[in-house]
C-alpha cells in the first residue's frame, strides 16, 4: 500500500500502530497463504481481545487489490471480487441508509472505504459507531461516477441469486462521519426497494465505479443464476 493523498490520524498512536500491525500480519498470511480475497469477522473479538476496530486494516487490503469485506459476509465478499475482476478498482462495500426527498439513495459504512476512492485528503478518525477508544476508520470525500453498478450476490434456498441496479453516483447532501456516498439510480428507488425487501436480499451492497450489466447478465448465464 502507498498512501499518495494528504493523511491524517485523529485518534491516538497505540491504536495507529495496532491498525498497521495487524495490516502488515495479514499481509504476511496474504502471501504465505497466497490468498486473493477474505472476511474479516470485525466484532466483537477485535475490540474484546485487542481493544481495536479493523476499519483500516480492511481499507488497507482493498486498497492493495486484496478484496476484503467486513461482518464475515462471503457472499458480498464474492460480490466485491467479481466487481474488482471485471474493472480492476476496489468497490464500496456499504449499507444502504437513507433516501432523500429528492429520491437519492445514501450508501455509508463505518470506515473501509478503500484509499483509492478518494478524491482528496484521507483522515484516520475515531470510530464513528463504537467509539469509546475502540478503534479508527477511514474518513474521505469518495469520487463520483457518472455510472455506478450495486450489487449482491445472495444466498437462496441452497442456490445464489444477483441482485444489481446501476446508476450514477454524486456527492453527499451533508458530512456524516464514515465513508459515504449518493446514488441517484436509473430505476425508481421504490421499486428497487421492493425488490430488496420482497426478495429477501441481504444487506451489504457493493457499489462498482461502472455499468456492469451486460457482464452481469452473461455471468448469471454462465453460472445458472
Amino acid at each position: 500500500m502507498t498512501l499518495e493523498k494528504t493523511v491524517s490520524v485523529d485518534g491516538t498512536r497505540e491504536r495507529f500502530e495496532k491498525n498497521i500491525r495487524v495490516y502488515l500480519a495479514v499481509k504476511d498470511l496474504i502471501r504465505q497463504e497466497g490468498i486473493t480475497a477474505l472476511s474479516i469477522k470485525c466484532w466483537p473479538e477485535w475490540q474484546s481481545q485487542y481493544g481495536i476496530s479493523v476499519c483500516p486494516v480492511l481499507a488497507m487490503l482493498n486498497d492493495d487489490g486484496v478484496m476484503t469485506s467486513c461482518e464475515g459476509d462471503i457472499p458480498g465478499l464474492t460480490t466485491m471480487y467479481i466487481q474488482y475482476l471485471l474493472t480492476n478498482q476496489p468497490p464500496f462495500f456499504a449499507d444502504l441508509v437513507n433516501i432523500s426527498r429528492a429520491k437519492v439513495l445514501k450508501a455509508w459504512h463505518c470506515g473501509h472505504a478503500p484509499l483509492k476512492l478518494s478524491k482528496g485528503p484521507i483522515s484516520f478518525i475515531e470510530h464513528p459507531t463504537m467509539r469509546n477508544g475502540l478503534g479508527l476508520a477511514v474518513q474521505f470525500d469518495m469520487i463520483t461516477s457518472d455510472r455506478i453498478t450495486m450489487a449482491k450476490l445472495s444466498e437462496y434456498d441452497n442456490d445464489y441469486r444477483l441482485f444489481f441496479t446501476t446508476g450514477k453516483s454524486i456527492s453527499p447532501d451533508r458530512f456524516i462521519e464514515g465513508p459515504q456516498t449518493d446514488l441517484v439510480l436509473d430505476k425508481s428507488i421504490d421499486e428497487v426497494l421492493d425488490i430488496i425487501v420482497e426478495n429477501g436480499i441481504e444487506h451489504h451492497f457493493s457499489i462498482a465505479h461502472q455499468d456492469l450489466t451486460d457482464d452481469f447478465l452473461e455471468c448469471c448465464k454462465w453460472m445458472d443464476w
